[in-house]
């Protein structure tokens, strides 16, 4: 008796009355076909046929590059910054000469904050290099340069970006603001330089390049040595003759006396020698002369006032560094906020006034100390 069986029931049916079945297969491998032909429907492997052919390795690259792109878009046009600026960093690693990936990598990194000023200028450069006819990457590097007081950069960048697009409304209110006002003095350096210098170097150059400090030396040197001149002895050279005038020389040392009556009392120490023809020398030391000579007390006093000099230029020079590291701090976020909203006049002149004072200190930082 032949039984021929077309479904999984009658598969079971079979396995369950083996005495009416011709074949008679073992219960665990009709399991593993059963989840074999269920698996087959569930998840049915690719055909492979001319119409849909293997992906090449192109084709895969430009669909994570799709994907990417729109996960960056999105998270660019929702204000999302620092998603943004991660998502076209990936992407300019696939595609490096891409204008668009990078001027919206510069532009997310300048909404991201003060902090990424610097970085933005360089993608908005990177920018100007992969498409120079296009007038956004002129624009803002003009706005940057504006915020950081590079008036003639900012000038020409706002030019160039309205030669490109005569249309570009800011760079035409960009160049009319910068011609109308005022031109500020230039930083001594650059300043993030001055940030970078550490305050330990501007402490240790009090001592040795304070002007202060160098002119009181310079008068303290002068003091000691007339206090040294002190210590040679007064000599007197004589000379007399019967019906000639005598004659004399004694250049003496200066003689400091605490009072005037007691001035020629036994402090004088000395000696002389005279011979028959009426020649005549002597030497002498003034006591007093050697151990209270006003200038021996003015080499003293000289020592002290670099001491106490040298401790407050010490605390003057911390004490600026410190205001001036609160200023550049201010002035580095309204720079920002300037390079958002140039046409903002209250930013401006808040700017340009931290502009001045930082200028101010660091011209004093340098009398103290010699370094910007």
């Amino acid at each position: 008796m032949s039984i021929s069986i077309s479904s999984v029931s009658k598969t079971f049916g079979c396995l369950l009355i083996l005495a009416n079945c011709s074949w008679i297969l073992p219960v665990q491998a009709a399991q593993t076909q059963l989840e074999e032909q269920l698996e087959t429907q569930l998840f049915p492997s690719p055909v492979q046929s001319p119409e849909s052919p293997v992906p090449s390795p192109e084709r895969v690259l430009v669909a994570q590059v799709s994907g990417l792109q729109q996960q960056a878009e999105a998270a660019y046009f929702q204000g999302d910054a620092p998603r943004a600026i991660f998502l076209y960093s990936q992407l300019l690693q696939q595609q490096p000469n891409n204008y668009q990936f990078q001027i919206r990598q510069a532009i997310a990194l300048l909404n991201a904050g003060p902090e990424y000023l610097n970085q933005s200028y360089l993608g908005f450069q990177r920018a100007r290099e992969l498409n120079p006819n296009i007038d956004e990457s002129w624009l803002f590097l003009a706005k940057i340069d504006e915020a950081y007081e590079r008036s003639e950069q900012a000038l020409t960048n706002y030019q160039t970006a309205f030669q490109l697009n005569p249309e570009n409304q800011e760079a035409f209110t960009g160049i009319q603001r910068i011609q109308s006002q005022p031109p500020l003095p230039s930083f001594p350096e650059e300043i993030t330089q001055i940030e970078t210098r550490p305050l330990t170097e501007y402490v240790a150059s009090v001592d040795t390049n304070s002007r202060l400090l160098q002119g009181l030396r310079a008068q303290q040197s002068i003091v000691q040595s007339f206090a040294w001149r002190s210590l040679l002895p007064g000599v007197s050279l004589g000379y007399s003759r019967s019906g000639f005038d005598s004659t004399s020389l004694s250049p003496q040392a200066p003689v400091f006396c605490a009072d005037e009556a007691t001035c020629n009392f036994s402090l004088e120490r000395g000696f002389g020698f005279g011979s028959s023809d009426n020649y005549s020398i002597s030497l002498g030391w003034s006591l007093g002369d050697i151990f209270f000579n006003e200038n021996n007390l003015r080499a003293r006093a000289y020592e002290d006032d670099i001491a106490n000099n040298l401790s407050n230029l010490e605390l003057e020079a911390q004490r600026l560094f410190a205001l001036r590291g609160s200023l550049i701090e201010e002035f580095r976020q309204l720079a920002w906020q300037a390079a958002l909203n140039p046409a903002d006049r209250n930013i401006r002149y808040t700017r340009r006034d931290r502009y001045l004072q930082i200028l101010y200190i660091t011209e004093q930082i340098h009398n103290i100390t010699g370094l910007y």
